[in-house]
């Protein structure tokens, strides 16, 4: 993907640190709202499950990269096209892929590392599924673990791929990235919990969000706010 010019990525960067307090707001919201809900047991627990089963995978075989790879670059695809760019190119190998195309943005560049493809891919089945035949209703549980199977294979597998340097992070930034793609993969997490529980709505999810991550920069408003006005007042003699 192209890299970004030097002053955008500065621009960036500032942008990156300003959202450190967002990033930890959000952190706490989803976990919170996660192991609370009211059906952590099974629903969620049975994601974490998911989680787990393929993490054991990880660990005693051999790393998928060809699937991978596949779902990397298609991702980028797809968010060429979500902005309205044209795909040149895709090129897949087990050791690594290319697009070409004519747009790239920070969210085209990182989108691989934050949008998990075949956890989508699970929901949108499953949706079909579901919608066509309502007896597999009864079979939700088995969507679940597959929502957490492959949302574990998404996460590690890029964890797995960012311990080597990767062009798309140095295209945007190391530090923007890191603070984008790891917000963007627990807001995400929190979508997923949302949506596997039968107790959380959208609705409290983005409610929560919106209390809990505007609250650092209204304190820190507040803070700024009193010094100005005593600094105003000890100049003024007051």
């Amino acid at each position: 993907m192209t890299r970004l010019p030097v002053t955008v990525r500065i621009a960036y960067l500032i942008v990156g640190i300003a959202l450190f307090p967002a990033v930890f707001s959000l952190t706490y919201v989803v976990f919170r709202l996660a192991f609370t809900c009211q059906d952590f047991v099974p629903n969620v627990a049975t994601f974490f499950i998911g989680f787990t089963s393929h993490f054991i995978f990880f660990l005693a075989f051999r790393k998928p990269m060809l699937a991978y790879v596949i779902g990397h670059e298609l991702t980028h695809a797809m968010w060429v096209i979500i902005f309205r760019g044209r795909v040149k190119s895709i090129k897949v190998t087990s050791r690594g892929g290319q697009v070409r195309a004519t747009k790239a943005n920070p969210f085209i560049i990182l989108a691989p590392y934050f949008f998990p493809l075949y956890t989508l891919a699970v929901i949108a089945i499953w949706q079909f599924v579901r919608w066509f035949y309502p007896p597999a209703r009864s079979l939700f549980p088995v969507a679940i673990f597959l929502i957490g199977f492959t949302w574990s294979f998404h996460l590690l597998l890029n964890l797995y791929m960012l311990r080597e340097s990767q062009q798309d992070i140095r295209a945007v930034g190391h530090v923007f990235s890191a603070v984008l793609i790891y917000a963007l993969n627990v807001f995400i997490l929190g979508l997923l919990v949302t949506y596997i529980s039968s107790s959380l709505t959208y609705g409290v999810f983005f409610q929560e969000l919106k209390a809990n991550i505007l609250f650092p920069y209204n304190y820190v408003g507040d803070w700024i706010s009193d010094a100005v006005e005593l600094t105003r007042n000890a100049a003024t003699g007051r």
